[in-house]
């Protein structure tokens, strides 16, 4: 199938507390420059002025922009979640996917995913953060060496030899999602590992190397302030047992 821009995507950015720190301008000027493109803030349970803020931004073009407030606090995944719903039941995108707030995966980033998904026959694409020869991947030595442990971990976990499946930046076709999205995740940061587990559940190991896809990023850029606390870093193992226990 060939892609058209006029066709109408969606893309979930979940948010907490990101009111100061929130590139709006960015936001803005990639879907003046993309109209076919919706994007769906997903604010969750901030106790900052995220919602005056969002509300106010998402006013000035509500063809484009829309916000979802979540009442509480209920981590990225069920942010990342609750968005995708949202989206996948208005019945009018060609695809739906999901991006973090701070862009460490620039826009462009995600719109090179999307047009892989588009002009072929892949139901999902997932960014990667691997550092070849060409692309600028700017991650700290630390956080590389850390991410490859738990990427040997998940990929052990799930038998299946993904790369990075923690980037933040994935699109998917809507109806590859019936059935994957519909119940809550089980962790907080791992739901990336869930999608894959439900997935592979749902269609077999096999189909999914055939409908599923990483695609390594051209341009990605660590930010700071990151979400992720000591205490959930160390909770990732536990998380994985949890995952392999619940997911038979």
């Amino acid at each position: 199938m060939l892609y058209h821009m006029s066709k109408k995507i969606g893309v979930v950015i979940p948010c907490y507390n990101e009111a100061a720190r929130i590139d709006l301008k960015s936001f803005e000027a990639f879907a003046a420059a993309n109209t076919g493109y919706h994007i769906c803030f997903v604010n969750d349970g901030s106790t900052d002025n995220s919602t005056a803020v969002f509300s106010a931004f998402c006013k000035r073009n509500p063809i484009q922009f829309s916000l979802l407030n979540l009442h509480s606090n209920k981590g990225k995944g069920e942010a990342v979640r609750f968005g995708l719903l949202a989206l996948k039941s208005r019945n009018e995108y060609e695809s739906i996917g999901f991006l973090d707030a701070d862009l460490a995966t620039p826009l462009e980033e995600y719109k090179k995913l999307n047009s892989e998904l588009l002009t072929s026959t892949y139901q999902a694409v997932f960014g990667s953060r691997m550092k070849k020869m060409g692309s600028k991947i700017n991650r700290s030595a630390k956080r590389h060496l850390i991410g490859r442990v738990f990427a040997t971990l998940i990929s052990v976990t799930i038998q299946m030899p993904f790369y990075d499946t923690q980037c933040g930046a994935k699109v998917f076709r809507p109806e590859f999602l019936d059935g994957i999205i519909e119940e809550a995740f089980l962790t907080k940061w791992l739901f990336d590992v869930e999608i894959l587990i439900r997935l592979k559940q749902k269609i077999g190991k096999e189909q999914i190397y055939s409908l599923v896809i990483e695609k390594p990023l051209d341009n990605w850029t660590e930010m700071g302030n990151s979400k992720i606390t000591l205490a959930d870093s160390i909770k990732i193992p536990l998380d994985l047992l949890k995952i392999r226990s619940s997911y038979k």
